[in-house]
């Protein structure tokens, strides 16, 4: 059965084997593929929300730096080097023990996107679920995330132990 989508038909009477079509038809199954990538993921932690990512009550969404977080390896610019990256202890049997408790985890690096392929190779060899991984992070010393959620922020400090609360002084608007 074949779908037709109204961003994929010819217009102004244009045939399907058009440069324009033909580049449409490219990007609708690059971003299918992507989709069919992130639920793979997904599926590997069981019933992390399929519809639209809406997690239930008590799950989390895990942002985490993939460089110097999950594996020591910082300014990777070759595919060498996202091959040859040392696994940072506890870091594999942490996260995927967020995923195990149906958390969304999503791995953030500053990576490029060509090396996608090479990085993705790499967790998945060293055996890290994951619900999406996304590249081409800004570089700086100090990230500052606004959004319309609660937000909580922990740094890194070389080690994988329990999540404890803390009472810190952070900026908000006045």
């Amino acid at each position: 059965m074949k779908v037709e989508h109204a961003h994929s038909r010819p217009r102004g009477g244009r045939q399907a084997g058009t440069k324009s079509h033909s580049r449409r038809k490219a990007l609708s199954a690059a971003i299918a593929k992507g989709r069919r990538r992130v639920l793979e993921n997904v599926g590997q932690a069981g019933n992390i929300a399929r519809s639209g990512f809406h997690l239930k009550d008590g799950q989390k969404n895990f942002i985490i730096g993939l460089d110097e977080c999950i594996c020591d390896a910082s300014g990777v610019k070759t595919e060498k080097q996202a091959l040859e990256a040392k696994e940072v202890q506890g870091a594999r049997e942490w996260v995927n023990g967020l995923m195990k408790n149906e958390h969304y985890v999503c791995l953030f690096s500053e990576r490029p996107e060509r090396l996608r392929r090479a990085t993705e190779r790499w967790l998945r060899e060293h055996g890290f679920m994951y619900t999406s991984l996304i590249l081409g992070k800004p570089t700086a010393q100090n990230y500052h995330y606004i959004d319309d959620r609660h937000v909580q922020a922990t740094t890194f400090k070389g080690r994988y132990t329990e999540l404890v609360r803390k009472e810190h002084r952070i900026e908000v608007f006045g």
